[in-house]
């Protein structure tokens, strides 16, 4: 569902459009900016004969329909006719298909790589990349200002900035225990890279959920479980975690 339009460019993060006013966790779909030049999107483009500005709104309207309708990408009873009706185009489907968008079965449709940029997670990742890509312009504007501000002006500043941005921590994880306010979580994520970060962040908040694990603070917690990690000295718990993951993966093979 589309609210009153575009947030303006400079609050986003590159790549990523956000619509209406309030970002809500339902309401809205990530679309890349360079869509229309995908070699998947000129496949669909060139096998129903439409323009990049007609498929792009037929892909709006069908993903925005799956996002409502669907947790994994999967929608059982639908066929590719149905699709091709709702998109008023025959042979959408198909040609989704043979972009590898989408994959049509006897029992329904799958949207490829729906993890990826549809679910939930990805909401959040992204939601999360928009407000450390903010925090990091709010710097960036604050450090090109500073030598037009009096010294205690701004002191004064800097001391309220970073209170506020003390003040609010985000969960992460898939059990939400991992608390990390956007500056720890960007510096985190300059350290050692998003993958590195999110996999701590996943083995941080396991641990938590599986042994109970308390600490006041969050991010010197994962700081220091990734340094025993890589120390080598003996089974920590992080080894403890990963043998009690891996031992759940090998009963549900089973």
């Amino acid at each position: 569902m589309l609210r009153s339009g575009p947030l303006p460019v400079s609050t986003l993060r590159p790549g990523v459009f956000f619509w209406g006013p309030t970002i809500m966790a339902d309401d809205w779909i990530k679309m890349r900016k360079e869509l229309s030049t995908d070699p998947a999107v000129i496949t669909i483009m060139q096998s129903v004969s439409l323009d990049e500005f007609q498929t792009i709104g037929r892909l709006h309207k069908l993903w925005s329909w799956a996002d409502s309708h669907s947790d994994d990408g999967t929608v059982h009873g639908v066929t590719s006719m149905w699709i091709d009706t709702y998109v008023d185009c025959p042979g959408f489907a198909s040609a989704m298909e043979r972009a590898l968008w989408l994959r049509v079965t006897s029992n329904g449709v799958s949207f490829l790589n729906y993890e990826r940029h549809m679910s939930e997670n990805a909401k959040k990742r992204a939601q999360t990349a928009l407000r450390v890509s903010k925090y990091r312009e709010r710097e960036r504007n604050a450090n090109s200002n500073a030598d037009t501000l009096p010294d205690k002006s701004r002191i004064d500043k800097n001391r309220r900035e970073e209170s506020k941005i003390r003040e609010v921590r985000h969960r992460h994880g898939e059990y939400k225990h991992v608390m990390l306010t956007d500056r720890e979580y960007g510096r985190l994520e300059a350290d050692w890279g998003e993958p590195e970060l999110r996999r701590m962040i996943a083995i941080l908040d396991e641990g938590i959920e599986m042994r109970g694990y308390k600490y006041k603070n969050h991010n010197l917690a994962i700081q220091a479980w990734k340094k025993r990690e890589g120390g080598n000295r003996g089974q920590s718990g992080i080894d403890r975690v990963k043998m009690h993951r891996q031992k759940e993966q090998q009963n549900e093979a089973f």
